[in-house]
């Protein structure tokens, strides 16, 4: 197992909370755009917003969720917590490549697809029952994924589920 210097596991952990950080605060802000939808008055209104949910998805969100896994990989390869030690890792990697791939998956497309829709629809995109379908899924979806996110925040600062072997500290 390579071992990483003080310095150099302060800059991976500085990296890794600021990934992880980015991916909840990205996500919390999408779900707080689509409480914004409702308010739109305009097509043009409606556009923009779902313009902006797409922008901080694809340029916030799906690449910090990303770096997050990246930057945990090698937290765990590069140190003794290792990636099956503890429960609590073996929590944080299943809830986090499991919203991932749900990010990937669904969320991601289902945003791209309500966007591409009111771009071409928008003063009547509202009418269609696929755009108040594709809202509310990506809204409690959404919603869901970022409680599951912060949980694991907490998991992690919290280290639940006993700290390793006994007469061992970390």
């Amino acid at each position: 197992m390579a071992k990483l210097s003080a310095g150099g596991l302060a800059w991976l952990k500085g990296l890794h909370l600021l990934f992880a950080g980015l991916w909840v605060g990205g996500a919390i802000t999408l779900i707080l755009l689509e409480l914004k939808l409702p308010t739109a008055v305009t097509g043009d209104e409606l556009y923009a917003l779902h313009s902006c949910i797409w922008t901080i998805a694809s340029l916030i969100v799906i690449p910090t969720a990303l770096g997050s896994l990246v930057t945990g990989a090698l937290f765990c390869w590069l140190t003794n917590w290792g990636f099956f030690r503890y429960r609590w890792i073996i929590y944080k990697w299943v809830v986090t490549l499991a919203a991932a791939i749900f990010g990937v998956v669904w969320l991601g497309p289902w945003i791209l697809q309500v966007s591409a829709l009111v771009g071409k629809a928008r003063e009547i995109a509202r009418d269609y029952p696929e755009y108040d379908r594709l809202v509310q899924m990506i809204f409690y979806f959404g919603s869901l994924q970022v409680l599951a996110l912060i949980i694991t925040l907490f998991v992690s600062t919290h280290k639940p589920w006993g700290r390793g072997q006994p007469g061992r500290q970390h």
